[in-house]
């Protein structure tokens, strides 16, 4: 039986390829790069959260909700709350996939589609990220999830193959903003 994991199996591979990423698994990736996708990331989530906590989806996997953790990270690299947007913006395709998810996504007949977009980027917290808090130095509470296993487990449990196309539109968008960074 065909999996989610195998039908965005080529999204990810080229996520994982971008020259950001490469870039992190390297060690090679400039500080304020990560802070500004730490940035990036906080508004992504904010929304993808807002949905799927409004739709009930965050009911039993609220120890997953990143927001708070993210402006954690992002303080502890810069030494405070975000600069109103002078030194750190909202990047295009961050700004492009936030106006997907808040006008198309809440338009969409379908609730389940949020889940889409929890799968890529909370699982790839639970799961990349493991190897990125131990390649970048510094505080990573974004990437600290309390009984992964378990949290991992409840939200396979609300997926399937129907959420493919969705999720492949969430890499999509993941792979835009990482694609934005200069090198």
């Amino acid at each position: 039986m065909t999996t989610l994991k195998e039908l965005t199996a080529e999204k990810h591979t080229e996520a994982e390829n971008t020259p950001f990423m490469k870039a992190v698994f390297a060690g090679t990736l400039p500080t304020n790069y990560y802070s500004d996708f730490l940035f990036q990331k906080m508004e992504i989530y904010r929304k993808i959260e807002m949905i799927a906590y409004t739709k009930g989806f965050l009911d039993d996997l609220h120890p997953i909700r990143r927001g708070a953790a993210l402006l954690s990270d992002y303080m502890s690299r810069t030494g405070g709350p975000p600069p109103n947007f002078q030194l750190f913006h909202v990047r295009k395709p961050t700004g492009n996939y936030a106006g997907y998810l808040t006008g198309d996504m809440l338009a969409n007949p379908n609730p389940n589609l949020i889940l889409a977009h929890l799968y890529v980027w909370h699982m790839g917290d639970m799961y990349g990220g493991q190897m990125i808090k131990n390649i970048i130095p510094g505080q990573h509470k974004s990437l600290e999830f309390p009984d992964p296993e378990k949290y991992k487990e409840i939200l396979r449990n609300k997926l399937d193959i129907s959420l493919a196309d969705e999720a492949n539109k969430a890499f999509d968008f993941a792979i835009g903003i990482l694609n934005s960074y200069e090198f």
